[in-house]
């Protein structure tokens, strides 16, 4: 399953992951790193 993940960093920047897979968010979940993670890709266009 891939999707997009962004990860909050210790400086409060995000760092964006697209076209991930779940396995790889989990091992950076496991290193206590703040993640949110999406199923599907962004719509970075649309305005968020």
């Amino acid at each position: 399953m891939k999707g997009t993940a962004l990860l909050i960093n210790k400086d409060h920047t995000v760092t964006v992951f697209e076209n991930l897979d779940k396995t790889e968010v989990e091992k950076l979940h496991q290193n206590k790193q703040q993640i949110v993670w999406y199923e599907e890709a962004i719509d970075w266009d649309y305005g968020y």
